[in-house]
């Protein structure tokens, strides 16, 4: 052991003492926020406040980053941030403990044996609370008003739809020496035709997210990308998802903020891998990227058989001798749809689509119940597009 970390173990050692100390008569643990990642810090922290036991105290620390200042200016209103000075040590302090076993239960994160929970590193909302609690975020009134003429908006809040699609941009960008090795990324141009038609329908369309690779290919003054429009803060697009009717993305953490924290209508496209789909929320649509062996498109029951349903590497993919293909124009544009059809005439459109939704669900959890991820999933309360299903899927 190097001089330099023996007394920084020391040290943690007699802070957790004293932590140790204070325990019998304050109940605190502490916890990591996770706040350099988008999406742990907005899902991890949005079902900490679902979920709050009242008879701890709990305190976060903050990473080295904040991905997001306007999310954490509001999840600090329900949460005790450690503020930031005091946040250096906190790592060292939590894997000093996790390694020499001084206080069990310090932090939520960690089981009894001082092991990451790995269902609560990934947000996974296996008790269902999005749709169970009634606590929900929000702007305060003073501050929409202050937005709004901040930002000269001028397009009808009530008709946005907000759309998300994942490019190794952003980490490239704001993570050094980063390679994207993950399949979970799309081209935006195959959104094109479902931006489209959305403005035809009267919606103004904004793409969220910043520092994209790609741009969509299109001059429409109703079309906003708020990164190329060079008009992006962190604040207008958190308030803009907030009001937006529904939420198109992808499987990255851009796409967390309007389920978790605004519990907004969602289509997930591109959706991979399939075994890890956000289930847990009747406000979830989705679809998935297919799997090919060889010149066959694989089933639901094959992916998982063949283990290719946990997969999210490239190269992971290409062992097995499998290739992930994006969703074309036509599934991402039918299955926008199927959305906005069930949002229209929700009664009418489940029952018009019961037989298909139900036998989804049925071939889902039977593979995820022979999986090692059945803890990952709690009530299966979400859908695949209906048209998605009846084209790939239904034999």
């Amino acid at each position: 052991m190097n001089i330099k970390l023996f007394f920084s173990e020391t040290f943690c050692i007699f802070l957790l003492v004293i932590i140790k100390l204070i325990r019998f008569f304050i109940p605190i643990r502490i916890n990591s926020s996770f706040s350099s990642r988008i999406g742990h810090f907005v899902g991890v922290q949005s079902l900490f406040i679902y979920s709050q036991e009242k008879k701890f105290i709990d305190l976060f620390f903050l990473s080295k980053q904040i991905s997001n200042y306007a999310i954490y200016n509001i999840l600090k209103k329900k949460i005790k941030f450690i503020p930031k000075t005091f946040s250096i040590i906190m790592p060292r302090l939590m894997k000093t403990n996790n390694k020499y076993r001084v206080i069990k239960n310090l932090s939520f994160h960690y089981n009894d044996n001082f092991k990451l929970d790995i269902k609560t590193f990934e947000a996974r909302d296996t008790l269902n609370l999005i749709d169970k609690t009634k606590v929900k975020f929000d702007f305060h009134k003073e501050d929409q008003i202050r937005i709004i003429v901040k930002n000269n908006i001028k397009f009808n809040l009530r008709k946005i739809v907000c759309i998300h699609v994942r490019d190794d941009g952003y980490l490239k960008k704001n993570i050094p020496n980063y390679i994207d090795g993950k399949v979970n990324s799309a081209n935006i141009q195959t959104y094109k035709k479902t931006v489209s038609k959305l403005i035809k329908l009267g919606f103004t369309v904004i793409r969220v997210g910043k520092d994209h690779k790609k741009f969509l290919k299109m001059k429409n003054k109703k079309y906003i990308d708020l990164h190329k429009e060079k008009i992006w803060n962190d604040e207008l697009e958190l308030f803009l998802i907030s009001k937006c009717k529904f939420f198109i993305g992808t499987h990255s953490g851009g796409s967390m903020s309007p389920l978790y924290m605004f519990k907004k209508p969602i289509l997930f496209t591109n959706f991979v891998p399939i075994g890890k789909v956000f289930s847990y929320s009747k406000k979830i649509f989705f679809i998935p990227k297919k799997i090919k062996v060889k010149k066959k498109f694989l089933s639901i029951n094959d992916m998982f058989q063949k283990k290719l349903a946990f997969l999210e590497r490239k190269e992971l993919f290409n062992k097995n001798k499998s290739r992930v293909i994006d969703n074309s124009p036509d599934e991402i544009f039918d299955a926008t749809i199927d959305l906005m059809n069930s949002l229209n005439n929700k009664k009418s459109f489940y029952n018009k689509n019961k037989k298909i939704l139900l036998e989804f669900k049925k071939v889902f959890k039977k593979n995820i119940d022979q999986s090692n991820f059945k803890t990952f999933h709690g009530k299966l309360n979400f859908n695949i597009a209906p048209s998605f299903f009846k084209k790939n899927f239904l034999k």
